[in-house]
């Protein structure tokens, strides 16, 4: 049995994800991104926000949380997946995986597989992935990503590093 469960995020879960959001992102990319760019997007009360918009749309895209027991036995939110459905012909697949955070204290239980089987099942999808993340195409790749050939990197900053786009 898994020290954590996995279940469809709510409205009720935006702050507890904008906390996961906020501390991972931090974790995640300082050193590998701009102070600026990461005190830019990395502020709590953005995330907070963007996670309340994304609950309230007409048609929100489905995201999972990942949960675990406190000491008093309630649920809290170490992790989330989120996922949008594409259109445009320039996407390599119909469905991206969006964002993928989990607390360092759950890195290596199985629960960030866990949260993307639940988003993705086997369907084909692509994910956008900072090139200087090592550890995460690595995490990737175990999943079935590979690298789009030919190479394909997004470019939202002005400089390197850039995102690199992986499908399965």
């Amino acid at each position: 049995m898994h020290p954590w469960t996995i279940r469809r995020a709510t409205a009720a879960d935006a702050e507890a994800i904008a906390h996961v959001h906020n501390t991972m992102w931090h974790a995640t990319y300082t050193g590998q991104l701009s102070d600026a760019e990461i005190a830019e997007r990395g502020e709590l009360l953005i995330r907070e926000g963007q996670w309340r918009a994304w609950f309230e749309g007409d048609a929100p895209e489905p995201a999972w949380v990942g949960t675990v027991p406190d000491e008093a036995g309630l649920e809290v939110v170490v992790g989330f997946v989120a996922t949008r459905t594409h259109r445009a012909a320039d996407e390599p697949r119909e469905l991206e995986l969006l964002m993928l955070y989990t607390l360092t204290s759950t890195h290596g239980t199985g629960l960030g597989q866990g949260l993307v089987e639940t988003a993705l099942g086997d369907r084909p999808a692509f994910v956008w992935v900072l090139e200087s993340n090592a550890w995460a195409i690595a995490f990737y790749r175990k999943l079935g990503f590979v690298e789009e050939t030919p190479r394909v990197l997004r470019t939202p900053r002005p400089a390197p590093p850039f995102d690199l786009r992986l499908v399965r």
